[in-house]
């Protein structure tokens, strides 16, 4: 069996041992291409966990109990948003991954092109999302001048971060954007209100409760045999 830390280290580099930016770059885009594949069917298995199941959905009857049993439309915001938040921190942390193997690892290149390949995937995943969130949060008759002005702000944060390399380390760098990625997941959280987290909480219950009703069910029968033979022991 070949070796496979001798293949991924060669992916990605050409003969003199120099990156292959080219196929990097490719290879990037291609990852990006796939996650924007896979995000209508994340999507649509993380709305189908939290929707409610149709035997606890009621009609809005005007008690805020009842009403929050209504069902979950297919496209909830609720599940974008854990969505979104979930690719934010994953890629937090997957941004702090190649700072724990040294420069000089045999595995510190395999191990960084691979980082940046499910960072590119998650990025994939995301950008469908955030664009549904876009045109329910931003009004349509605003949105081109907003997206512009956030653009704008974007850039002037990409000029001075590509500027402040100049005087810190570029583990400092990725620090710093692992710090910002935990930051936008927890302002993520922030879209859902209490009436999703409560929804949530009472789904959670659900499954918890059917999960657990075998093994709730199998301690009864042990314990009727056990009281049963205890009676028959008596007699």
């Amino acid at each position: 069996m070949p070796n496979l830390t001798k293949i991924s280290t060669k992916f990605g580099l050409d003969q003199n041992g120099e990156p292959s930016f080219g196929i990097i770059f490719g290879s990037l885009m291609s990852c990006t291409a796939l996650g924007g594949i896979f995000s209508p069917l994340v999507r649509k298995a993380l709305s189908a966990i939290v929707t409610l199941p149709s035997s606890l959905v009621k009609t809005s009857s005007g008690n805020d109990e009842d009403d929050l049993l209504t069902v979950m439309p297919e496209e909830k915001p609720v599940a974008l948003e854990l969505l979104n938040s979930l690719c934010l921190a994953v890629s937090s942390v997957i941004l702090l991954l190649p700072q724990i193997v040294g420069e000089n690892s045999a595995h510190a290149f395999s191990l960084s092109l691979g980082v940046f390949f499910m960072y590119e995937f998650l990025v994939g995943i995301y950008m469908p999302c955030e664009g549904i969130l876009r045109t329910i949060y931003i009004p349509n008759a605003d949105i081109c001048s907003i997206m512009t002005m956030l653009r704008m702000v974007v850039n002037i944060a990409v000029a001075v971060g590509v500027f402040s390399l100049n005087f810190i380390s570029l583990n400092a760098a990725f620090r710093g954007c692992s710090l910002a990625l935990a930051t936008a997941s927890v302002l993520q959280l922030s879209l859902v209100n209490g009436k999703e987290w409560s929804s949530l909480r009472i789904k959670t219950s659900h499954a918890i409760s059917r999960f657990s009703k075998p093994f709730n069910v199998a301690h009864q029968t042990k314990n009727k045999e056990l009281l049963d033979k205890m009676c028959t022991l008596g007699t």
